[in-house]
């Protein structure tokens, strides 16, 4: 039998000793196997390779023996050649028979190199412990690294963890909480070499078993029988954490999942508002939406932005009409049967690039619009009562004051209306037409003043014998859709 590595033969052959341990995770499957090759030998001062001046042998047969050779320093400096041999990792090892067959073929790593305790004169002892993620024969190659015969890689340790909780969130109204999962997976592999050299570094080795393993598994998320949570819940905001420490060999990617059951989470709160100096109660609602991100199963492409998850969610409670799912809420929540669902106000934010949607709806109790189509509408009445007439004759020295005298009549009555509506702009032609004029005009809400102007005519008409209009003006603000009107009426009985 012979020994060599690198090339280099080691003469006298050392005996060979060969252990395989296996590499297991926590649930105690194998992840992974290693070889220990010792090679247990002699040095001789005057025989064999290495020489007495450190040099190896290359060639068949054996060399030639020595003669005159200082036996003490020739066997510190064949400690020295075979220390230098085996610093150089990954180098060839090959082991074989007398018929020149190889029954044992590998590029190992050394683990250590120990010279036994010794005169130092005739021989020394020494024990070679390599390792190595494969072996190679004759009629066997195991564990190949290249040709996946067992184990792909070649690692030290490994570990798979998931984790799941629930949050402090809820995901919306009548909803549950949402939840978090962790999936962390991690291990440490070893140097792997072949006959070209390095393969890959051990972080390398150790990338390659974390790789297959990322990725969301519904069986860890609502297949848990701890949490029982429904099988309709989903992963969402898919975030990856990377840590590689190249001098450690170590590889890990912890992936983090947000898990709801819908796209979006909302929060909304209501601030109720009553005045003494008015029949009018406001409720004010406001509310958030953040958009949840979807991803691909490898990370690399999102499928749906958070912000295009939060305005769907949005446009859904918003709606087509004002009687939506915001003013439902509000009211229900502020427990005013009446509230107008025409809001006084409101307030949209939208944060594309955070995808968070925010608005404030303001809405009251004040009666419902008149004008067909109104946005804002301002009914008020301006009545000037009767009063006395009476002549004022200023008397000079006069200490009393200016002389009074009853007329025995009074001045008119008087009432002036003001109707102000404000209608959505209405831009669906140019007014650079006698058409776009026409049309803009038409879109005013004047008809529909027109009956509440002659209902209040009628109401005068009912109740006095002479009504004369003394004024009547109205104004068209086009582009702002603010609609006025003005009449006055002079009235009274005969």
């Amino acid at each position: 039998m012979s020994v060599s590595y690198n090339g280099k033969k080691i003469i006298p052959a050392p005996f060979v000793s060969l252990q395989k341990e296996y590499t297991r995770s926590g649930d105690d499957g194998m992840v992974g196997s290693n070889f220990s090759i010792n090679l247990i030998g002699k040095l001789l001062p005057d025989k064999g390779s290495p020489s007495s001046s450190g040099t190896f042998w290359t060639s068949t047969g054996y060399p030639a023996d020595e003669s005159n050779v200082n036996n003490f320093a020739s066997l510190l400096r064949k400690q020295e050649a075979l220390r230098h041999l085996f610093a150089e990792d990954g180098k060839h090892l090959l082991i074989l028979d007398d018929c020149n067959n190889v029954p044992i073929s590998c590029y190992p790593t050394l683990t250590n190199i120990n010279f036994t305790e010794s005169q130092w004169y005739s021989y020394i002892d020494y024990n070679v412990a390599l390792s190595t993620h494969r072996i190679s024969g004759v009629l066997f190659t195991e564990d190949d690294l290249l040709n996946n015969d067992y184990f792909d890689q070649y690692l030290e340790s490994a570990s798979e963890e998931w984790s799941l909780e629930p949050s402090d969130e809820y995901e919306g109204l009548n909803k549950d909480f949402v939840y978090n999962l962790s999936h962390n997976v991690s291990a440490v592999g070893k140097r792997a070499y072949n006959a070209s050299g390095l393969i890959s570094t051990g972080w390398e080795q150790a990338r390659a078993w974390v790789y297959p393993r990322l990725g969301y598994s519904a069986g860890y998320a609502v297949g848990t029988s701890g949490l029982q949570i429904p099988a309709y819940y989903t992963g969402y905001n898919y975030k990856r954490v990377e840590n590689t420490d190249i001098q450690g060999g170590s590889y890990s990617i912890n992936e983090s999942w947000l898990l709801s059951s819908g796209s979006a989470i909302e929060d909304f709160s209501l601030s109720i508002t009553n005045n003494i100096e008015s029949y009018i109660n406001n409720v004010s609602i406001e509310g958030s939406i953040r958009g949840l991100e979807v991803r691909s199963s490898g990370y690399n492409s999102i499928v749906s932005r958070k912000y295009d998850n939060a305005l769907s969610f949005f446009n859904s409670i918003v709606g087509t009409s004002d009687v939506n799912t915001i003013y439902n809420r509000a009211l229900t929540y502020s427990g005013f049967s009446n509230l107008n669902p025409a809001p006084v106000s409101k307030t949209i934010g939208k944060s594309p690039v955070t995808g968070l949607i925010s608005y404030t709806y303001e809405y009251d109790t004040r009666q419902t619009n008149y004008v067909s189509g109104a946005i804002y509408e301002q009914i008020s009445v301006n009545d000037t009562h009767p009063a006395n007439v009476f002549g004022e004759v200023s008397v000079m020295g006069r200490s009393a004051g200016p002389v009074l005298q009853d007329m025995a009549t009074y001045t008119r009555r008087e009432r002036a209306l003001r109707v102000d509506v404000v209608v959505p702009y209405y831009s669906g032609v140019s007014l650079m037409s006698a058409v776009g004029v026409a049309a803009m005009n038409t879109a005013s809400p004047k008809s529909d003043v027109d009956d509440l102007v002659s209902a209040f005519y009628t109401n005068l008409t009912n109740n006095y014998s002479s009504v004369f209009v003394s004024s009547d003006s109205d104004s068209w603000d086009i582009k702002n859709g603010r609609y006025t009107r003005d009449v006055s009426w002079v009235f009274g009985n005969c």
